[in-house]
Formats: structure tokens, C-alpha cells, sequence
């Protein structure tokens, strides 16, 4: 997720765990790629890492976006820009029983997600006008119970 409550665009990529490397690697369909660093695949918290330090990311040859070539550059650009929180669901995977999925999110410490939500929310009443699902998703967000933790919860 982004760090401005402006930016009203996200990204969701997967990760999974891969036992030959005995590591989770971040994988994104929408853009067909994954990432490295000295011919190491990368997870999610690796590649931010990286980029906040400048350090050199490679992207698959194969990488494009619905079949047209993407530019390594822009799109460090666009992973900087969405990886300074994340948000995941607590339960994984499509279940038709689940009717009211929790959501986890995970900042640096210090940054108020629920602030930064509110935000948003009013950005986009100020730009959409006051629609119900927008007052709902207010309403509910002040009531977000929140525990603070730090990136370093994961792995």
C-alpha cells in the first residue's frame, strides 16, 4: 500500500514459500514477474528493503504488463511507491462460509494506518460526494480496533 492518502491506487502481488530455496518469493501475476538481487529470488519485505537502500533489483526477462514490455525503472518506481505498508487478509483463499474477512495491516511503526485510511475515505467523499458505502467505510473505520506492531512481525 502507499504512503500517501492521496494515491488512491495499490497493488497486490503473492507470495509463496518455495522449499528448494527455503524462502518465501514474492510472485505478481498482474505483471508476470518476480524479482532478484545477486540471482537470489526475493520476497516482499526483501524487495522493499532494497529499494529503500537504492540497491540493484533485476526482474525476469519475461515481466510485461497484459503482454506489453515494462521498463525496469518504472517499475521500481511503482513497487516503491506501494510497498511502504501491507495489508493482508487473515484467512487466505475462497471460502463461501466466510462472510466477514478480518484484514491485517502491517506498517512501520510510528505510521497511523487508521489516520491514513480516514484520510483516504474523506479524500474520496470530498471527490465522490457523500455515498453510503463512504460514510459506512468511515463509520467502520473509526471503530477499527488497531494493535501497533512493526514490519519486523513478518516471517
Amino acid at each position: 500500500m502507499p504512503f500517501s492518502p492521496y494515491d488512491l491506487d495499490n497493488h497486490v502481488v503473492c507470495e509463496v514459500w518455495i522449499d528448494k530455496l527455503n524462502k518465501w518469493v514474492m510472485l505478481d501475476p498482474t505483471y508476470n514477474l518476480y524479482a532478484t538481487h545477486n540471482g537470489s529470488c526475493l520476497s516482499v519485505i526483501e524487495l522493499r528493503r532494497l529499494l529503500a537502500n537504492h540497491e540493484g533489483i533485476t526482474f525476469n526477462e519475461k515481466a510485461n504488463y497484459n503482454g506489453n514490455s515494462i521498463k525496469n525503472n518504472e517499475i521500481i518506481e511503482y513497487f516503491a511507491k506501494d510497498l511502504f505498508w501491507f495489508q493482508f487478509a487473515e484467512i487466505q483463499g475462497y471460502d463461501p462460509n466466510i462472510t466477514d474477512r478480518r484484514y491485517i495491516d502491517v506498517a512501520p511503526l510510528g505510521y497511523d494506518v487508521r489516520k491514513l485510511r480516514l484520510a483516504n475515505i474523506d479524500f474520496r467523499i470530498k471527490e465522490e460526494g457523500e455515498k453510503d458505502y463512504l460514510l459506512t467505510w468511515r463509520e467502520n473505520t473509526e471503530k477499527d480496533f488497531v494493535i501497533y506492531k512493526g514490519l519486523d512481525v513478518l516471517y
